[in-house]
C-alpha cells in the first residue's frame, strides 16, 4: 500500500541530501581553486612562462612618475607637488623578500643590468667602499646607481643594523661577484670603526686581482653627479693624485685620559700642553680631512702595507671622530671638495647641484623629500643614455694635478685652491 507520508519524508531526505552535496562541492571547489591559484597556478607560471613572472620586477626608477624637468627648471608648481611626494620603501622590501629569486628581483627592480656600457670604462675600473647600516631600499638604488660590472665594491655593514637590512646584504654579496659584503661590529657616527671598516674594505679591494684605477668612499645617502664614464674621463686627468681635503687638526679631538695606554708621555699638568705633547707623539703630523676622498689605486696598496698608516689608525682610536683625520694625515694634499657641507639637500637644491663639477653629493635622504633623490638618479641615467659633452678643463686645473705634471706654483691656474 503507497504510503503518501512516508514517500515524501523520503522526497524531503533526498533534497537535504542534495542541498548537502552541493556544498560540500562548493567547498571542495572553493579550496582546489585556493590551492591552485596560489600554488600550483603560481608554479606552472614560473616554470613555463618565466617572463610574466618577471615583469613585477621592472625597474623602480623608471616606473616612478615624476616631472623632473619642471623641477630642473624650478617650476614653483611642480616644485610644491614633488615636496608633498612620499615613497613606499615596505612595499618594495616586501617585494624582495617574497622574491623566489632575490638575485633576479634586486638586479632588475635598481637597475643592476640596465646600464650602458663603452669600452672606455670596461678599460678603466673603478673601486668603491661603502659603510651601511639603514635604509635599505635607498642603498639599493644608489649601489644600482654606481654598479657596473667591472667596478669593484666592498659593504661594510654594521652590526647593529636590523635582521633584514643583514639579511639583503648578504643577498646581495651572493649575486654579484665584484660586491664584497662585510659583516662588521656595531657603527656609529662619529665611533672608530667607522674608520675600522674602511680599513678593512681597503685591503679587501686591494687584495683584489681587478686592476682598477681609482677608490672613492660612498655612504649609504649619496647619489653620483657623474654618470659613470664621464667619472673615467675625469680621473683620467687626475694624473693618479689624491683628491681629498685638508684642513688643521682641532687639539680638541686628542681623547687625553684615554690614550695614555697607546703612547707614553710624561704627566703634564696643563691638559693644553697634554695634548699637544700627546699630537706631536702621532706616527704623521695629523691633519683634519673628510672621509668622502678619491684615491688611486698605487696609494691604496701603499696604504695598506704601510706600517706607518696602521699606526695612525691605531692612533685615531683615541681621538674624535678619528674617520675625518685618516685621509688628510696621510696624503696632506689640497682639497678640491666632493661635495659642500653636511647639510641634506632637498628638490630646491636639485637643480643647481645637478650643474656642479663634483663627483658625488652627500647627503640625499629617501624618506625627506624623495623626489630630490630620485630626480637626481634620473638626471644622471638619462645622460648615461645620451651622453653630454664633458668640459675636462676644470679637472686638470686643480692645483695638486697641475703641481703632479711639474707645474711650478707661480704657474698654477689657482694656487688659492691650496688655502
Amino acid at each position: 500500500m503507497y504510503d503518501a507520508t512516508c514517500s515524501a519524508h523520503r522526497h524531503m531526505q533526498r533534497q537535504g541530501f542534495g542541498v548537502y552535496k552541493l556544498i560540500l562541492l562548493l567547498i571542495y571547489g572553493c579550496c582546489f581553486w585556493f590551492l591552485f591559484k596560489y600554488l600550483f597556478w603560481d608554479h606552472i607560471q614560473r616554470r613555463f612562462f618565466p617572463e610574466q613572472d618577471n615583469q613585477k620586477y621592472t625597474d623602480l626608477l623608471d616606473r616612478i612618475d615624476l616631472n623632473c624637468n619642471g623641477i630642473l627648471n624650478n617650476d614653483p608648481k611642480i616644485i610644491q607637488q614633488a615636496k608633498m611626494m612620499r615613497y613606499n620603501t615596505h612595499f618594495v622590501e616586501k617585494l624582495i623578500l617574497d622574491a623566489d629569486d632575490r638575485c633576479l628581483a634586486i638586479r632588475s627592480l635598481f637597475g643592476f643590468d640596465n646600464r650602458p656600457n663603452s669600452e672606455a670604462e670596461r678599460d678603466y675600473p673603478l673601486a668603491y667602499g661603502l659603510i651601511v647600516y639603514k635604509n635599505l631600499v635607498q642603498v639599493l638604488f644608489m649601489l644600482g646607481s654606481f654598479y657596473r660590472p667591472q667596478n669593484e665594491y666592498c659593504i661594510a655593514v654594521s652590526g647593529g643594523a636590523e635582521p633584514m637590512f643583514k639579511l639583503i646584504m648578504g643577498e646581495v654579496d651572493k649575486c654579484f661577484s665584484n660586491i664584497r659584503v662585510l659583516n662588521r661590529p656595531r657603527i656609529d657616527w662619529g665611533s672608530y670603526e667607522i674608520i675600522n671598516s674602511t680599513f678593512a674594505c681597503l685591503n679587501v679591494l686591494s687584495s683584489s686581482e681587478t686592476p682598477w684605477k681609482y677608490f672613492q668612499y660612498l655612504a649609504g645617502v649619496d647619489i653620483p653627479l657623474k654618470t659613470n664614464l664621464e667619472m673615467v674621463e675625469i680621473l683620467k686627468q687626475w694624473n693618479d693624485t689624491v683628491n681629498a681635503e685638508i684642513t688643521w687638526f682641532q687639539p680638541k679631538r686628542i681623547r687625553s685620559k684615554r690614550l695614555s695606554h697607546v703612547i707614553e708621555l710624561p704627566v703634564l699638568h696643563l691638559a693644553g700642553q697634554r695634548k699637544e705633547r700627546m699630537i706631536e707623539a702621532a706616527p704623521l703630523p695629523l691633519y683634519k680631512a673628510s672621509l668622502s676622498a678619491t684615491v688611486p689605486r698605487a696609494a691604496i696598496d701603499e696604504i695598506v702595507k704601510s706600517s706607518e698608516a696602521r699606526s695612525l689608525l691605531y692612533f685615531l682610536l683615541n681621538t674624535s671622530i678619528p674617520d675625518e683625520s685618516f685621509w688628510g694625515t696621510l696624503t696632506g694634499n689640497a682639497d678640491r671638495k666632493m661635495a659642500s657641507g653636511s647639510c641634506i639637500f632637498g628638490i630646491s637644491d636639485l637643480p643647481d647641484l645637478l650643474k656642479q663639477p663634483h663627483l658625488v653629493a652627500h647627503k640625499l635622504y629617501i624618506d625627506f623629500e624623495p623626489a630630490a633623490f630620485f630626480c637626481g638618479l634620473k638626471e644622471i641615467r638619462s645622460r648615461e643614455r645620451k651622453p653630454l659633452r664633458l668640459d675636462v678643463k676644470p679637472y686638470n686645473e686643480i692645483p695638486q694635478v697641475e703641481l703632479s705634471m711639474g707645474v711650478p706654483f707661480e704657474n698654477l691656474s689657482h694656487p688659492l685652491w691650496l688655502f
